[in-house]
């Protein structure tokens, strides 16, 4: 039973990880948006500033491609969304699925997703699995990284 606890509290730990490191990313993120949305006409492509993860892809996209202020910033910031978008759908599987049992299975956690269709709820069976966690992580710490730098960049060139 203690081997079983402790697996699952480095579940727990790993899970909490992603999150805390997520919400830094997506700070930076945030800060993009602000920056763009203040200072390069954002304010033009969206009526209020976008909150919702999606919200925020999508308006950096339009701003990429309609902005000529941001055309030198445009490839790099489409690999940035393009390499986030992806990280984004696990981290949300993991966070808000629920573990459906504290004993992992040939080392792998079971977590139920729920997801919304129409008018019904589909319950998505998915994993966590310590191999594709150690890859996720290596993915999202050098993407926080790098957004921060990214953002860093606007916040500086357009004050």
């Amino acid at each position: 039973m203690a081997e079983e606890f402790d697996d699952f509290s480095a579940l727990c730990t790993s899970i909490g990880f992603v999150v805390v490191n997520w919400a830094l990313a997506e700070q930076s993120l945030d800060f993009t948006v602000e920056t763009i949305y203040s200072k390069c006409a954002g304010n033009t492509i969206e009526k209020q500033l976008p909150r919702s993860f999606q919200r925020k892809v999508k308006f950096l996209r339009k701003a990429f491609s309609t902005s000529v202020a941001l055309q030198v910033y445009a490839e790099d910031g489409y690999k940035l969304l393009d390499r986030m978008e992806p990280l984004a759908q696990q981290r949300h599987d993991w966070v808000h699925g629920v573990v459906v049992s504290i004993e992992s299975v040939n080392g792998r956690f079971p977590i139920d997703k729920l997801d919304y269709k129409a008018q019904e709820h589909i319950i998505r069976r998915i994993e966590f699995d310590p191999i594709v966690y150690d890859i996720f992580v290596q993915e999202l710490l050098s993407l926080g990284k790098d957004l921060t730098l990214f953002g860093n960049t606007l916040v500086q060139r357009f004050q």
